[in-house]
């Protein structure tokens, strides 16, 4: 009796198993024939987004312009994130077979709108008003160069005193005729002008 219940017990795990398998492969079949579909509607998201990015980038930026800028490339890396991994997951499955000309075009690498570095430079930029202040009161010790990223210039200002207050001065124009740059580049926002 124990042997009839033990090769039973047996056979129902190996048939479970079997069964799970199957549906597994049901499953993984059923995803991948939704992968293109799944891809193609991604790519409209982004497109979507980008244009979205490129019309913000048109106007002026101010702080609500620069935190919908911020969130738009979060979503836009993310749905590129999820492209590329979905576009792996096709590619895998299609390694051994020839891949159809309609999916070819769904394997092309998304892009950003723009390289990461212009995406910074316009996204992050210093205050005026702050960089003037921290020049005014703190600028002998180079509190503003560190401000704005310009850490090393801001180290050595820090040990001279403002460079002997030469270089705390030749800042001080720079920054109220709007001409100092940080470290990106960037001209810093100023809401006088």
């Amino acid at each position: 009796m124990e042997i009839i219940k033990h090769f039973a017990l047996n056979f129902s795990k190996k048939v479970a198993k079997h069964l799970l398998r199957e549906l597994a492969k049901k499953n993984y079949k059923r995803q991948i024939k939704q992968l293109p579909q799944d891809i193609l509607s991604l790519q409209l998201e982004l497109s979507d987004i980008q244009a979205k990015i490129r019309i913000l980038e048109g106007q002026e930026i101010d702080h609500i312009i620069k935190k919908n800028l911020t969130g738009l490339r979060v979503q836009e890396s993310n749905i590129i994130r999820k492209i590329e991994n979905n576009q792996s997951l096709l590619k895998s499955y299609l390694k051994h077979q020839k891949i159809p000309e309609t999916i070819k075009p769904l394997l092309l690498k998304p892009k950003p709108f723009l390289s990461k570095a212009k995406a910074v430079k316009s996204i992050i930029s210093r205050d005026w008003l702050v960089t003037l202040l921290l020049n005014v009161f703190l600028g002998f010790w180079g509190v503003h160069r560190f401000y704005t990223g310009h850490i090393i210039i801001g180290i050595i200002q820090f040990f001279t005193f403002g460079g002997f207050g030469l270089w705390w001065f030749i800042d001080f124009v720079l920054i109220i005729t709007n001409q100092y740059r940080d470290a990106n580049g960037s001209v810093l926002l100023n809401p006088i002008l």
